[in-house]
């Protein structure tokens, strides 16, 4: 499992993989990671359980895959289908708060988008910024869901902890940012630029990464940038 988890995390740095339906980057991601470890799968029978194969490698490297990668995969989507399906996850400092609608409409967004930032200070109050080492805690720049996990990327640094983006996003209130991508969650003031790549699109920041931007954001992303550009 942790070479399809490895593999998973990889895949997610592409947009392309970001934005494709959960279930199926699970299951590229599983399939990968099998791939990978057959033949480490395949070296531990022979050593270990002092098995012998009369075929050639590559045949015997192929039946290794076959028998591993179908358990596998399906092992990686049964434990992941919980928080596919929306389970929260709990943690000891997660707050027993509802999820934020993916199907916010265009006015909530661009409110929650033009109102001012809170004091830097007040990230000290977030109990998911407690999580974080305290040489890299700051107001976020941005936040990325990774499976279970939550990248969240600060001036000072960035970290993956165990954690829901809703619920991190709930304890910092809806006037410090929004989200782009059902994945991402992104500060008012971070944003150097916006860049359309045909039904998608592309946020350039300040600190010269770059964020997808899903097909159902892209109008509101774009007003929101030009709007920002008029100022």
């Amino acid at each position: 499992m942790a070479t399809i988890l490895i593999c998973h995390l990889a895949l997610s740095r592409l947009a392309k993989f970001e934005s494709l339906n959960p279930w199926l980057k699970l299951f590229i991601s599983g399939a990968f990671g099998a791939l990978f470890f057959s033949p480490v799968a395949l070296w531990l029978d022979t050593v270990f359980m002092g098995e012998e194969f009369t075929d050639n490698l590559l045949t015997a490297w192929i039946n290794e895959l076959a028998n591993v990668a179908p358990p596998a995969v399906i092992c990686w989507l049964a434990i992941n289908s919980p928080w596919v399906q929306g389970l929260r996850l709990q943690t000891l400092q997660s707050r027993a708060i509802q999820n934020i609608s993916e199907n916010e409409s265009f006015e909530r967004q661009n409110t929650k988008a033009n109102t001012s930032l809170e004091p830097t200070s007040a990230y000290l109050d977030w109990p998911f910024m407690n999580l974080l080492p305290e040489s890299i805690q700051d107001r976020p720049i941005y936040l990325k869901s990774e499976l279970h996990y939550l990248l969240v990327v600060t001036p000072k640094g960035k970290s993956l902890i165990l954690y829901n983006l809703s619920d991190a996003i709930s304890e910092m209130g809806e006037s410090m940012g929004y989200q782009p991508h059902r994945s991402y969650w992104v500060a008012n003031d971070v944003t150097k630029s916006f860049v359309r790549k045909g039904r998608q699109g592309e946020l350039i920041l300040n600190n010269g990464e770059s964020i997808p931007v899903s097909r159902r954001n892209l109008e509101f992303v774009a007003a929101l940038q030009s709007n920002a550009d008029s100022h």
